[in-house]
Parts: structure tokens; C-alpha cells; sequence
């Protein structure tokens, strides 16, 4: 897929009466790259993030006319090392984050930094589900499960965030002294 590696072990199999194929596979990947997967699932250019991936799931695509992403089933895990994100706004808050974590709030040579990402998913009727994300940059761990649609595109997350430097370094001004 584009310049991405993937191996894909199962079946492709009719039943007689139902429209279509129902594909079943294993899929396994050390060497995709994240912006060829978010090409097939997020309409758009550029794709949102990048960053090298590994990946395991099992892939299951019932027969019938719903849409490919309602009725695409998986489940399996996935890592993605040295990620960064594509919209400024979003990286800045990534840069900002791993700032206060550091305790260096106002530090502007701490910049473009790379995100570490785990985690187990599902993906059923158009909503990934993620558990035992683990989400890391220099200075902070955070743990969080929850789920995205993605036709509406919400996202509904929870979890903990594990910092280096204490709370008021993480601050600047008067409220660094509270």
C-alpha cells in the first residue's frame, strides 16, 4: 500500500444467495508508514500524522451494499514510534506539552517533537475503540482509552497523564508560584 509493507494471510469466500465476497484476513506489517493507512480511512491531503507503524489485526469484511467502513470489522494492536502531526495546532500543543512536562514552559528549542503511541483497538459499525493506549513524549506518559466515530468525527477519551517536572514547573508567571 503506497510505500508501506503489509502481509495478509485468510480467505475470500461467497456464500450462495448473498451479493459480494466476505473477505477474512490476518494482517501483520513491521514496516508501514501511518500516512498510507490514514489515506485509506480519512478523506483529505495531507493525511494527519506520520510516523512509522507495526501492526497486527484481524480484518473482516462482511458481504452486502452497506458501506465499506459500517460493516469492516477489526481488531488487533498497533504502534506508532517517531509520530508527528501534519496541522501546526495540533503539533504545537504536542511541543507545548512536552515544554511543561520538561518544566522548560517557555523553552522554544523544544519543538517538532515526536510522539509514541500503543495501543489495542477495535474497529465495529464506523467506531474504533482504543484501549490501553499508551501515549508518550519527552517529559510525559499518558494512559487513556476511549473511542472516535468516524463518520462525525467525535472522539471521547479519558485516562492519566504522568509528568517529569512537578506542577508549578509546568507553569509560567504568578501561577508558577501558587
Amino acid at each position: 500500500l503506497a510505500e508501506s509493507l503489509f502481509i495478509a494471510k485468510g480467505f475470500v469466500v461467497g456464500t450462495k444467495g448473498l451479493k459480494g465476497k466476505r473477505v477474512l484476513l490476518d494482517v501483520t506489517s513491521t514496516d508501514a508508514r501511518m500516512a498510507d493507512i490514514l489515506r485509506l480511512a480519512v478523506r483529505g491531503e495531507p493525511p494527519a500524522m506520520t510516523g512509522a507503524v507495526r501492526l497486527t489485526t484481524s480484518f473482516d469484511l462482511p458481504q452486502g451494499d452497506r458501506d465499506v467502513m459500517d460493516k469492516l470489522k477489526l481488531t488487533g494492536t498497533v504502534s506508532i514510534s517517531g509520530a508527528t502531526f501534519n496541522r501546526d495546532t495540533i503539533q504545537d500543543k504536542v511541543d507545548e506539552l512536552s515544554r511543561r512536562a520538561r518544566g522548560r514552559p517557555e523553552d522554544p528549542s523544544i519543538s517538532e517533537v515526536t510522539s509514541d503511541i500503543a495501543a489495542k483497538f477495535t474497529l465495529d459499525e464506523g467506531v474504533i475503540t482504543l484501549r490501553d493506549v499508551a501515549y508518550s513524549v519527552r517529559g510525559a506518559a499518558i494512559s487513556m482509552r476511549g473511542t472516535y466515530a468516524l463518520e462525525p468525527g467525535t472522539l471521547d477519551f479519558a485516562g492519566t497523564a504522568r509528568l517529569r517536572a512537578s506542577v508549578s514547573n509546568t507553569q509560567t508567571g504568578w501561577k508558577h508560584f501558587l
